[in-house]
């Protein structure tokens, strides 16, 4: 289902008597890994997609009404380079959980994702689909194994897609080459690019037809660097976060230091499955693109295409510690300029808890951070945490 663009590129004219979309979906069962045995020329043409191969769609659940993303193919041969784009899905009605819209990374708008048929459960997971946008035009065929669909389904589905008027030159389905030599992608890979993809998408701005709110969030008119400097505990992130580039990620830290071209060291560190858990580590750098705007920073880490929003639109208190004779600031709430992600950062766990915590949650609701993707979630801080040395130095042997 490489690159759904044809939803996305603005639908051409929305026609009477649409096919009905289905009137039940169970998410848990709908993601996954897919595979595309078909499409149309339309989806080709309107893709500028020719040549894919050996295509493939992972959805993974953020919650109840917003998936992650990412769709892949190969140009040409089963071994050719591969194109790839990620993004979300959500379900604007629920009312209506067959008719999806989706976010991808560059993409100014959000396009229709319209489930039409959709097969059993086996084993806990839809067999497969099938997805068109408004105007039936557009077709994708999505299987969970594609020689089984071709031997139990293909004959039914493509009875469905004819009787519902998928025929002639542009509309009748074709098929996609799946084969077994073809270079899937694997789950790391999948990561690295929903974490740009995030990070990218927060950059569209608030004209991004995606869920969210009408103006971006303001972010503080003064920042101290030196006394945002130093080592951050995350106290609470969101749903987005949770589950694409933080995913089962405990004590997580960030810690930012001075660079000599004067732009900022950025080391953010967690443990993976548990507090003790192998370490996972990303080093990047930030800096403030506009003097006028302090609190709006941009971040870049390797595995990002683009720099990504680092809004910081709340700062607590500063103040010196037995620890810090400088002051600092005691804790800073982080967004982008969608308020798709949030980090609430603290310089203690136990002291934050005890005196900010209650205000923070409370100013969040207040402040449109209670929409199911920007939620504030916990992450764990434990006494058992294993903390990288400050300052993102490497561990002494």
């Amino acid at each position: 289902m490489y690159f759904l663009s044809v939803f996305l590129l603005a639908v051409f004219t929305v026609c009477r008597g649409d096919i009905p979309t289905v009137s039940e979906l169970d998410l848990k069962a709908y993601v996954g890994r897919w595979y595309q045995p078909y499409q149309n020329r339309w989806t080709k043409i309107t893709n500028f997609d020719l040549d894919s191969v050996c295509t493939t769609a992972d959805y993974k659940i953020i919650n109840q009404t917003f998936v992650s993303v990412y769709n892949a193919g190969r140009e040409g041969w089963p071994e050719g380079k591969r194109r790839d784009i990620a993004g979300f899905a959500y379900i604007p009605d629920p009312s209506k959980p067959g008719r999806l819209k989706v976010v991808l990374e560059g993409v100014p708008a959000a396009g229709d994702y319209l489930i039409i048929k959709i097969g059993p459960i086996i084993d806990g997971q839809y067999q497969y689909a099938v997805v068109t946008s408004s105007g039936d035009r557009a077709l994708y065929v999505l299987a969970r194994n594609p020689i089984s669909f071709l031997d139990k389904y293909a004959e039914e589905v493509l009875k469905f897609l004819d009787e519902n008027g998928y025929q002639g030159f542009l509309k009748k389905p074709q098929p996609l080459l799946q084969a077994t030599n073809c270079g899937y992608p694997e789950t790391r890979e999948i990561m690295d690019v929903l974490f740009a993809a995030v990070l990218a998408l927060c950059l569209a701005g608030p004209s991004l037809a995606a869920p969210g709110y009408a103006s971006p969030p303001k972010t503080v008119g003064e920042l101290d660097l030196n006394s945002y400097l130093g080592r951050w505990y995350q106290m609470f992130a969101d749903l987005v976060v949770d589950s694409t580039f933080e995913r089962n990620a405990y004590c997580v830290t960030a810690d930012y230091a001075l660079n000599p071209n004067k732009t900022i060291s950025v080391y953010n560190a967690n443990t993976v499955g548990s507090p003790t858990g192998a370490r996972n580590a990303i080093k990047g750098y930030a800096y403030v693109p506009d003097p006028s705007q302090p609190g709006q920073l941009l971040v870049k880490f390797p595995v990002t295409p683009v720099a990504g929003s680092y809004w910081v639109v709340q700062l607590g208190p500063k103040e010196t510690t037995w620890r810090d004779s400088d002051p600092q600031y005691q804790y800073s709430i982080v967004t982008d300029s969608l308020r798709a992600t949030l980090f609430v950062l603290a310089r203690d766990p136990d002291d934050f808890r005890s005196r900010f915590q209650a205000d923070v949650l409370q100013w969040l609701k207040s402040n449109q951070f209670d929409h199911f993707y920007n939620k504030p979630v916990e992450t764990v801080q434990t006494d058992d945490c294993k903390y990288p040395p400050m300052g993102g130095k490497k561990d002494k042997l």
